[in-house]
């Protein structure tokens, strides 16, 4: 609930500050909000990551700043206390909020390893250790823009306390953005239609965004995950919605410019892949001012350094500041050196362009497919209208991206990623997803505009047309309620997830070791066990092992790398091959053995090393503690 209230009022105080994007006369509030999002994230970025303004002072300064600029703009009167408390991205929020106080309030249990690793375990590293510096040339991937590192973080400076669970709110609040701009651009194509087309006209494009959220184009309203994929989706979804409504002849250009260049500037602070976007987008939106012919030439030269200028400034700021790397998924220019060409020479290139494709095509082929037919129309309709700005966009985007991730599977994701294919469907999606979410608006638009006027004008006053419009929104509003509900106790408790039992495993581990004194001054090295699995749970430990010692982040314990063996040949990539004399050196190392999972041989192995204690039954239920003489004990598992 804290954290819904913080986005809120930072989204949408920040938001007003920024020049109205008026839409058939009307103010649009999702672009209020979308632009107070992204101009949210880059005053984090540049006062905090650039200028080193210490967090809690500058959160509480945009808190402060955002309250009054709320105020000033709803005193202003345009568009007024009730047009903003009945728009769907106040609605959906107050809805939001309500989930969350009829389950008892929202946490959060990260499931995949990417999370523990990168996106929630890089920020409770910098909130723990009091801001971005202090772990710059520590942080894992930290080539990585730390734009959503730093967005998570925000809610805990102004509590002090790491709670995962404000931070939930930055993904619902940022795809509320784009559902409201959705909104806008529907109810200010049927205003434009019919002159004002009142109550009928915001009953329509209720209908049209809760068609949109109900067909998940963009996910779920509220995703249960805190990975990067889905603000990518979002933010590149709101770039083309904006480049298809600048094509429009009666746009605000100028207000939509900058609009589009403060959520250019949020991709890329999300993460550089952002950067793809940026030749289609420079083409579209050279077309869409060369067409406006009449425009003088100073003029377009401040919209293209409106569009790009943010963006620039960025890029250059984060190529001094960033630290070194030697990661290609940190550093894309790693995968240009000798070292990566010479091992892209080694692979099958048209072996892997073959299958890379067939997996691409396959997952779109299965992925929300009706939603793709229909959104493909979408986008022919904007052709065939002429508004090629998003279709050419979007499609230059496509083949960049895809192009790219396949030359990241020559040179960078390693032998097991490019027989295996790494993370096709995540990546697939954020591509795929926005195409699927600018198709459906240029469908709706397009047949809006082009309707006969007497024919729309007429249905949506026929009583029967309204009383449906009305049924279906009240049926789909009911709907998301519902999946709003379901996240908030997925988030909290994975009822709905299968997530890995090493997590809570690893959980215990770190409540066992802070419960015990003689570890508070000296991380105990702890070596896991999880006999024949991937190294997942190493990435989860690195998590668990984070503890805040007010404000320098503390190492509860240490870890050993390897977690799976054997005696003869290797299972997969994670396993080492070993003896048996070698290993017990190695266990008798351990302050502690925590077993995950083991093997037959490797519990004789840890019943050799175990000095006293009862290691009867399961090992797994066991851990081998070392006592003051230096001995391993074996007891049953706290």
């Amino acid at each position: 609930m804290l954290g819904i209230a913080l986005f809120f009022i930072l989204t949408l105080g920040l938001g007003s500050l920024l020049p109205a994007v008026k839409l058939s006369r009307r103010p649009s509030i999702g672009a209020v909000w979308l632009g107070g999002y992204a101009l949210l994230t880059g005053i984090v970025f540049f006062a905090h990551v650039v200028f080193r303004v210490p967090m809690t002072i500058l959160a509480w300064l945009l808190a402060v700043f955002a309250v009054l600029a709320l105020v000033r703009w709803l005193r202003a009167g345009d568009p007024g206390w009730k047009a903003v408390a009945m728009h769907p991205c106040v609605v959906l929020t107050v809805f939001a909020a309500l989930a969350v106080l009829a389950a008892g309030g929202i946490g959060y249990q990260p499931y995949t390893v990417d999370e523990f690793t990168n996106w929630l375990g890089a920020s409770r590293l910098i909130f723990f250790n009091g801001g971005y510096e202090q772990v710059r040339d520590s942080i894992y991937l930290g080539g990585y823009t730390p734009g959503w590192r730093m967005l998570l973080t925000v809610p805990w400076f102004y509590t002090g306390e790491f709670d995962p669970g404000l931070s939930t709110a930055a993904t619902l609040i940022m795809h509320i953005a784009v559902a409201g701009l959705f909104f806008d651009l529907v109810r200010a194509a049927v205003d434009a239609r019919l002159h004002n087309a009142g109550r009928r006209g915001e009953a329509v494009a209720w209908t049209a965004v809760l068609l949109y959220l109900g067909v998940q184009a963009t996910g779920v309203l509220w995703p249960y995950t805190l990975l990067i994929e889905q603000p990518q989706i979002y933010a590149f979804a709101a770039m083309a919605m904006l480049l298809f409504t600048i094509d429009d002849a009666d746009a605000p250009r100028r207000e939509i410019v900058v609009l589009f260049g403060l959520t250019m500037l949020l991709a890329y602070l999300l993460k550089t892949a952002a950067v793809l976007f940026v030749p289609g987008a420079g083409l579209a939106l050279l077309l869409v001012l060369y067409r406006r012919g009449q425009t003088p030439q100073a003029e377009l030269i401040k919209d293209l350094a409106f569009a790009f200028a943010p963006l620039l400034t960025a890029v250059i700021a984060w190529s001094i500041l960033k630290p070194p790397s030697d990661s290609c998924f940190s550093s894309p220019a790693v995968t240009l050196t000798a070292d990566a060409l010479e091992r892209a020479r080694a692979y099958d290139w048209g072996d892997l362009f073959v299958r890379f494709t067939s997996a691409i095509a396959g997952y779109i082929a299965t992925y929300k497919w009706p939603v793709s037919i229909v959104a493909g129309i979408g986008i022919g309709t904007a052709v065939v209208t002429r508004r090629y700005a998003m279709p050419l966009a979007l499609g230059a985007f496509v083949l960049l991206y895809f192009g790219a991730l396949y030359w990241f599977h020559l040179t960078c994701f390693g032998p097991h990623n490019f027989e295996t294919l790494a993370s096709i469907e995540r990546f697939t999606r954020v591509a795929l997803q926005p195409i699927q979410a600018a198709g459906l608006l240029a469908l709706g638009v397009v047949a809006i505009r082009v309707m006969p006027k007497h024919l729309l004008g007429d249905n949506i006053n026929r009583r029967v047309v309204l009383g449906g419009l009305v049924v279906l929104g009240t049926a789909l509003f009911i709907w998301q309620s519902i999946l709003l509900q379901r996240s908030v106790e997925d988030m909290t408790t994975r009822r709905y997830q299968n997530i890995d039992p090493r997590i809570a495993e690893v959980a215990r581990t770190a409540d066992f070791v802070q419960a015990q004194a003689k570890y508070r001054d000296a991380p105990p090295l702890v070596q896991f066990i999880s006999q024949g699995t991937d190294a997942d749970i190493l990435g989860y430990a690195a998590y668990y092992a984070i503890g805040d010692g007010g404000g320098e982040a503390t190492r509860l314990f240490r870890t050993v790398p390897e977690v799976s063996w054997t005696l003869g040949d290797t299972e997969n990539v994670w396993q080492r091959k070993t003896e048996r004399t070698a290993l017990n050196k190695a266990f008798e190392k351990a302050d502690i053995i925590w077993p995950v999972r083991t093997a037959p041989w490797l519990d004789d192995v840890l019943r050799a090393v175990a000095k006293e204690g009862n290691c009867d039954g399961a090992l797994t239920d066991h851990i081998l503690i070392k006592d003051d003489d230096g001995n391993l004990v074996c007891r049953a598992k706290p």
